[in-house]
């Protein structure tokens, strides 16, 4: 079972992927248990679209950008 703290967090992450790339799939697993199939070499990424997408866009029109490493913890 999910702590609440960790439940949040997850849907945080999952917010933030969602306005990056509103197409991508997200697949919510306990342990990383995933099968590989599901995310190598699936060409579901779009560079040209992702960065015209609106959260994208809102990222970089921010005044100094914070890199995710510090923002989010990744």
């Amino acid at each position: 079972m999910v702590e609440k703290k960790s439940r949040e967090e997850l849907d945080a992450v999952e917010q933030m992927l969602r306005r990056l790339n509103p197409s991508a799939t997200v697949i919510r697993t306990n342990h990383s248990k995933v099968d590989y199939n599901q995310i190598l070499n699936t060409h579901l990424f779009d560079m040209d679209k992702a960065e015209k997408s609106a959260g994208w866009r809102a990222e970089l029109a921010k005044p100094a950008h914070t890199p995710e490493t510090e923002e989010y913890g990744v």
